[in-house]
């Protein structure tokens, strides 16, 4: 159920805030204080400021290891023998031809312009990073090592 669905928000401090999702009435004034709050039980202070561009919706999946895969994590994966690296992220897409609304896979450079439901992805790949803190992984190969490749 959507209600019982957690989020993970980073605080101006670079901390990450697993818990509920609550907006405080003010924040279309912009007044100091007023914004985007992950409630935690499990912390104190219990509520948390979040930088609202580091939100993520918890997708219920959690990969190969058991760590709980968030709206824009970055997984590694390896398929027939290839390492695929992709985010996550939730919006309408369209796979096989079918228009879907819900988390998907968007592949990095080694797979422009792909995407494909989440699910199947998810269960043999590894959590690497995330949108925020590591969005280099999202680059696969730099110009460098294309260059050395080649030597």
């Amino acid at each position: 159920m959507m209600q019982d669905r957690t989020f993970r928000g980073q605080s101006a401090d670079g901390v990450w805030h697993e818990g509920f999702l609550i907006r405080s009435p003010g924040v279309k004034n912009s007044r100091p204080g007023e914004g985007w709050y992950i409630n935690s039980e499990k912390e104190p202070a219990y509520a948390h400021l979040v930088k609202p561009f580091t939100i993520g919706m918890n997708t219920g999946l959690t990969d190969e290891n058991g760590t709980m895969v968030f709206e824009g994590d970055i997984l590694k994966d390896v398929r027939c023998g290839q390492e695929v690296i992709f985010a996550v992220k939730y919006g309408r897409y369209i796979d096989y031809g079918i228009g879907h609304i819900g988390f998907y896979a968007e592949f990095a450079e080694n797979r422009p312009g792909t995407v494909h439901g989440l699910t199947s992805y998810v269960l043999t790949a590894k959590v690497i990073g995330n949108k925020i803190d590591t969005p280099e992984l999202m680059k696969v190969g730099t110009e460098k090592e294309k260059h050395d490749e080649m030597d």
